[in-house]
């Protein structure tokens, strides 16, 4: 494999082979395209009489491949990624996501919009843009405390549930990466331009579509096999029964991602695919953050050193969030009501009940019979 200085001076060449589609999941093929010919950037640019001479294209691969090359597409990708402050990471690349270049068809190239986490200890989040309130809870939840576990969060910048998700993760002080179906340029729900920027600070904004690409409707679908494909596990908070979180737990499912839903009302349409997925034995039911973590990273309970599990063994409760210290300088003075709390921090009951629930599983606070919470620690 080449190394990073070499990869810098052809990276824009896997981009524009990404561009064409000609060689979708066949990058043991396009690697073997780069021995025979000393690079990809020689590939791209060979003589019809060299690519047939190569024996490693059918005729009918050199048509097609000779059909869509634009030899300009190259520079002009290079100069859009340098104008716009965009990275670019190929599937040669240290830094592309090992557990995507797993998965049936990589992206041969991956644009960036901030710093693409070095870790596989990834989990997506996905549901509806039309989240009911249980949904909405259950997608702070979890993703607070998946995300203060150490886990990285993954979800599709999608008004709904995607957004919650990424917003939490943030305001947990964490890392998360929203993978876009169009261009990482492109602000796309525009609603979303501000979470976007500071996904890019925290976290990173993600696409295999180059810069100025539009949203199409084709595109979702695409992208969903990268939201799984850079986590161990997806976990659907809602979904009707066409919804777009069920090709991203189906994508998951078919690589061998654990897929998890969260249980809701028989009478719930939003509930419907969730339900189904768990009648068929698809999915695993969870019921808090804690089930995830104990799926996929048995091996981390009670293990010195992990950030995971924070309460395990003799090890210390995990470190507090800001609005967590207040609450619990606030509980020293002796239980309260949940509603005395939302009144002094000034917070909704719906974040109230996720930040109490979040401190709870974390030890942090209890409850007593008659519904006031108390300091634990």
């Amino acid at each position: 494999m080449a190394n990073t200085k070499d990869n810098s001076k052809e990276k824009f060449h896997w981009a524009a082979l990404g561009v064409s589609k000609t060689f979708s999941g066949h990058g043991e093929l396009l690697l073997q395209l780069k021995e025979c010919f000393g690079s990809i950037r020689d590939f791209y640019g060979a003589s019809e009489r060299a690519l047939r001479a190569s024996g490693l294209l059918a005729p009918r691969a050199v048509e097609r491949f000779l059909q869509m090359r634009d030899r300009d597409l190259p520079a002009r990708l290079e100069e859009s990624c340098s104008r716009l402050g965009i990275g670019l990471i190929t599937l040669e690349d240290k830094a592309y996501p090992p557990l995507l270049r797993e998965i049936r068809k990589p992206p041969l190239a991956l644009y960036v919009k901030g710093t693409l986490p070095d870790t596989d200890q990834c989990v997506a989040i996905v549901g509806p843009r039309l989240a009911d309130e249980y949904g909405r809870k259950s997608a702070a939840w979890f993703a607070r405390a998946l995300t203060e576990a150490g886990l990285t969060i993954v979800s599709g910048g999608a008004q709904g549930i995607d957004t919650i998700s990424h917003e939490a993760s943030l305001e947990a002080g964490g890392t998360t990466i929203s993978v876009l179906g169009c261009g990482v340029d492109i602000p796309y729900p525009y609603a979303n331009r501000s979470l976007f920027g500071k996904i890019a600070q925290q976290g990173a904004v993600l696409s295999e579509y180059p810069p100025g690409t539009r949203p199409e409707r084709y595109h979702f679908p695409e992208r969903n096999r990268i939201i799984s494909g850079i986590c161990r596990g997806v976990l659907v908070i809602e979904a009707s029964p066409r919804s777009g979180a069920l090709i991203t737990a189906e994508y998951a499912a078919d690589e061998g991602r654990s897929v998890f839903c969260i249980p809701g009302s028989i009478y719930s349409q939003l509930c419907r695919g969730t339900n189904d997925l768990i009648r068929r034995c698809q999915g695993i039911p969870v019921l808090e953050p804690a089930h995830i973590l104990e799926e996929l990273f048995p091996r981390w309970q009670g293990r010195e050193g992990s950030n995971l599990f924070p309460n395990s063994g003799n090890r210390p409760a995990a470190a507090c969030t800001d609005t967590e210290r207040k609450i619990l300088d606030y509980l020293s003075k002796g239980p309260v009501l949940p509603e005395e709390l939302a009144a002094f921090l000034g917070r909704g009951p719906l974040d109230m009940h996720v930040y109490l629930t979040q401190m709870q599983m974390k030890g942090l606070v209890g409850r007593d019979a008659c519904g006031r919470w108390f300091q634990t620690v």
